[in-house]
């Protein structure tokens, strides 16, 4: 097998994406001229993506449940907060 830059470009992509790595890292690495090229051409690396971040906003807004938010704090107006609703 013959490896050429297209399959080690692939194969970059792929890694590194599965790994985590922000798609912006991904883009730059590839040279794209924008991030828009790598996840329109990648994006299918990422099956999971929707489901990772509807649960992690989740456990963000459960608060008996995690430690991510203790509080949340809402400015108001110049020196005025509310520290918890709901």
């Amino acid at each position: 097998m013959v490896l050429t830059c297209s399959i080690v470009a692939i194969a970059t992509a792929n890694l590194m994406l599965r790994q985590g790595i922000h798609p912006k890292i991904v883009s730059e690495r590839l040279g794209h001229s924008s991030v828009s090229i790598t996840l329109d051409i990648y994006s299918h690396v990422l099956p999971g993506l929707q489901k990772a971040a509807a649960q992690r906003f989740d456990e963000a807004f459960n608060f008996g449940h995690n430690n991510y938010v203790e509080k949340l704090v809402i400015p108001r107006r110049k020196n005025e907060v509310v520290e918890k609703f709901g």
